[in-house]
């Protein structure tokens, strides 16, 4: 049996909207959420709607958490989004995603990009996790 995962391609436009910066595929969308200047949400809709949060979500809903300010940078083919305790780096040809501490020493990657696969109930979920 083989897997057909559909990839994200290249970033076409980029908007900051409140704590969220919205990825815009040309259809799939991507929300990157600064919940505090640790934690950062990161949702993928594929058709480009996000779905509606879910009562039986385990965790709070994004205005439940108190923010952090935050930058980005536009670096070339990278767009870097930075909070006082950590980085999301985004390169902008394939939707892959990387976390880093500020030192700069990375803790996940998600060096293929963000995929799904259209028969799947929902798109591939990596988890990352660090106390930093």
């Amino acid at each position: 049996m083989t897997e057909s995962f559909i990839t994200l391609g290249a970033l076409r436009s980029s908007t900051r909207e409140g704590r969220t910066l919205i990825l815009d595929y040309g259809g799939p969308r991507v929300a990157i959420t600064v919940l505090t200047d640790r934690m950062i949400r990161v949702r993928l809709a594929p058709d480009g709607a996000f779905a509606a949060r879910r009562s039986w979500t385990a965790a709070r809903a994004d205005d439940e958490f108190p923010g952090a300010s935050f930058e980005i940078e536009e670096l070339g083919q990278v767009l870097v989004l930075r909070t006082a305790s950590l980085m999301v780096r985004l390169e902008r040809d394939r939707g892959s995603l990387s976390f880093a501490d500020v030192q700069g020493q990375p803790f996940c990657a998600d060096e293929a990009g963000m995929q799904w696969d259209q028969t799947a109930s929902g798109p591939r979920r990596v988890a990352c996790t660090k106390s930093i």
